[in-house]
């Protein structure tokens, strides 16, 4: 398992995370990676695949005059993870950028998608689980995409 994040904090509480489940054998059987670099950057240098590719980048939109650059960062994370997925791998993209709608985040993983050349099934689209409740539409911000690459 490989975690790539820029935030040096943020990869300091996966290690402690990782510990505190060293009890579960299947956690401590797994070889874990952790690699503190700018995801957009790594992905373009990286040459291993993997069967299950979580993106789950912070905001990408804080403003609204940074909505049309995220939706194409997102369609490039996306794109750049398929090329390191594994065939038939699973890969998950989130967004929690409330400047980019949720049909705009969708479209931009479905281009990136069928760009690739490769056949995907949307497993699922999620948005806010029941204890993170949207109460108004401006705290309608996470969704994610699950997709699962199929033949035939």
């Amino acid at each position: 398992m490989t975690s790539v994040d820029i935030s040096n904090h943020a990869l300091t509480e996966l290690k402690q995370n990782w510990e505190l489940n060293r009890s579960n054998r299947e956690i401590r059987n797994c070889n874990h990676n952790e690699i503190q670099a700018d995801v957009f950057e790594w992905l373009e240098k990286e040459n291993n695949t993997y069967g299950l590719i979580v993106l789950d980048p912070p905001s990408l939109a804080k403003r609204e005059k940074d909505r049309e650059g995220a939706i194409k960062a997102y369609e490039k994370i996306t794109s750049d993870s398929i090329q390191r997925l594994e065939k038939g791998g699973l890969l998950l993209s989130a967004s929690c950028s409330a400047h980019v709608t949720t049909d705009e985040f969708i479209q931009a993983v479905r281009s990136a998608y069928k760009k690739s050349g490769r056949r995907f099934e949307e497993l699922e689209i999620t948005g806010h689980a029941p204890d993170h409740p949207a109460s108004f539409s401006e705290m309608n911000y996470l969704k994610a995409v699950y997709l699962k690459e199929v033949f035939g």
